[in-house]
């Protein structure tokens, strides 16, 4: 993964709370998935075997509802596998799917999906490379079907075929050295190797020989940054790095300022042409430049000191790809709270709302590793704390050091917006903020039912550990029809256990299957399932939801729900 140019080829992860009628958030409940009995499994056989285009499809939909799970694998791989070769792509497509569902299961029919990479539909080519990287076959057997993807058109396919080679590592070094001979895929193999990175360091010679011989500039650029992501290994490409920043190429320039940073020590012959650009006029260049001279030794504590001002001053740029290589900066540097705090606090006063936001943006773009920083900007800016707290709840569990800060926030600040927002935090930071729920609790008395409503939430977030809490939720229910529901949510999450308290929940809960919004509906289902036959005075009601209600989503929980509780 590079500092500054990160190409992102993996997803990323999950940030969710839900909506509570524009004014709580719950998270998103999700059914269970039903169970196939022999019979059911058996009839989607046969229907794969001898049904038109749309019955097969939903033969393989009862099918992906077992996947790993099913009994007699084998029998179903056999039959599946038939379907590669329809007439259908849509069959074929969720054919392939299902091989993939199955994952390392399905290994023994990596050879039957190789012929579908080169198949006419441009659906099924996608499925199968999908398919390929959950299987995960060996790499000597799958690389060589792969890498040619790295010079198709379709950018789609290009990237699942990059998941594909760089989860390989290593192995995929020598046939991506082969594949830099293909002069229509240079740039793209480049990225790979890059991605591999300080594993790839035998492509080193290569990448030094596509700089000195291909002039087209796009590919340059992606050679310069592999050698970059390899690190100390590409030092031997220092002096080509050099003739960049000599010659001034503003294409190459970026890229080539941060391989000399990542490459560390060993470039120190080129610190006069790097602290050059750490003189130039505030920009990309300048924070890059600054930082790398840094790394040339980042034990020199007197580099690092020069650096923290012009990356302090780099949060602020009205340009996001200058402050979030400005933040990632100095979080590689690591100058220390001494050195940071007193240049961060002098950037808050002096800094307008918009590069206050701007440079909270920045710093909440390293994720979990800008929560200290975050927790400096909440107990120092008070402006600031809201969108302070609005990025911690983005975090989300990861925030859980922030946490008592946030907790004083709600108890002590005068803003509501701040105050709100810090709640909100708290709810998604959920069991990590266990140890905050006498401060939470303290809402349940607001005049604002809203803010009441939304501590309740936070409890509920919070769980078993909110169990200090039960009694002012208790009395909550008696209070307003939001911050009620929010109350009977909460207990149920706290101690479902307890007959007696979610016996009191019930009508609160079963109320809620009429409200309008779906997500609260769903929460309400959710919560009366964890009751279980606790919950007997709410099936009728939530018959009714799971046969009339408009989204498929709430009628399939109503009858999940149903179960639990008719048991």
């Amino acid at each position: 993964m590079t500092l500054f140019f990160s190409r992102k080829i993996r997803a990323g992860g999950l940030f969710g709370v839900m909506l509570f009628a524009g004014i709580l958030i719950f998270r998103t409940a999700g059914g269970e998935e039903p169970q196939r009995t022999a019979d059911d499994l058996g009839a989607a056989l046969a229907q794969l075997q001898t049904g038109d285009e749309e019955a097969k499809i939903q033969a393989l939909l009862v099918l992906d509802q077992q996947g790993p799970r099913a009994a007699e694998p084998e029998k179903i791989l056999a039959v599946v596998v038939k379907r590669l070769q329809d007439d259908s792509p849509r069959v074929r497509a969720q054919a392939v799917y299902f091989l993939g569902v199955m994952g390392s299961r399905a290994l023994s029919t990596a050879g039957t999906i190789y012929p579908l990479l080169a198949d006419k539909d441009v659906t099924v080519r996608r499925a199968a490379l999908r398919a390929l990287q959950a299987i995960n076959p060996s790499p000597s057997e799958e690389l060589p079907h792969v890498i040619p993807f790295l010079c198709q058109s379709d950018p789609q396919l290009r990237a699942e075929a990059m998941k594909l080679i760089t989860d390989d590592g290593p192995e995929a070094v020598a046939p991506l050295i082969e594949a830099l001979k293909n002069k229509t895929c240079t740039s793209a193999v480049c990225i790979a190797l890059g991605e591999i990175g300080p594993r790839a360091a035998v492509a080193v010679p290569e990448l030094r020989k596509v700089l000195a011989e291909d002039r087209r500039p796009e590919v340059r650029q992606e050679a310069v940054i592999a050698l970059g992501a390899m690190g100390a290994a590409a030092a031997a490409a220092v002096p080509e790095l050099q003739a960049i920043l000599e010659q001034g190429d503003p294409t190459l320039v970026p890229g080539t300022l941060y391989a000399l940073g990542r490459i560390g020590p060993a470039a120190k012959p080129a610190e006069k042409l790097l602290r050059k650009y750490m003189a130039s006029p505030p920009g990309f260049e300048k924070v890059v430049a600054a930082w790398a001279v840094a790394k040339l030794d980042p034990q020199d504590h007197a580099r690092v000191q020069a650096a923290v001002p012009i990356l302090i001053e780099g949060l602020k740029s009205k340009q996001m790809r200058v402050r979030s290589a400005a933040a990632r900066a100095l979080f590689d540097l690591k100058p220390g709270p001494a050195v940071v705090q007193p240049l961060l606090k002098k950037a808050m006063e002096d800094a307008d709302p918009e590069t206050v936001n701007n440079l909270l943006d920045a710093v909440a773009g390293l994720g979990e590793p800008a929560v200290p920083r975050l927790i400096v900007f909440l107990e120092n800016y008070p402006a600031a704390r809201p969108k302070v707290a609005t990025v911690l709840a983005r975090i989300g569990p990861a925030a859980k050091e922030a946490a008592p800060a946030l907790a004083k926030v709600v108890s002590t600040d005068k803003n509501p917006d701040a105050r709100r927002e810090a709640l909100f935090a708290l709810a998604a930071i959920g069991p990590g903020a266990a140890g905050q729920a006498p401060a939470i609790s303290g809402v349940l008395k607001d005049e604002d039912p809203r803010m009441r409503a939304l501590a309740a939430f936070a409890l509920g977030r919070t769980g078993p550990a909110a169990v200090g809490a039960k009694a002012a939720l208790e009395r909550q229910l008696e209070d307003e029809e939001f911050p009620a529901l929010a109350a009977a949510w909460a207990l149920v999450q706290i101690d479902p256990r307890d007959a007696a308290t979610c016996a009191k929940c019930v009508p609160h809960l079963t109320k809620a299957l009429r409200n309008p919004e779906e997500k609260i509906r769903l929460e309400a289902i959710a919560a009366l399932k964890k009751i279980g036959p606790g919950a007997k005075s709410a099936v009728e009601d939530l018959k009714q939801a799971a046969a009339k209600d408009p989204q498929e989503a709430v009628r399939q929980a109503a009858a999940d729900a149903l179960q639990a509780i008719e048991k």
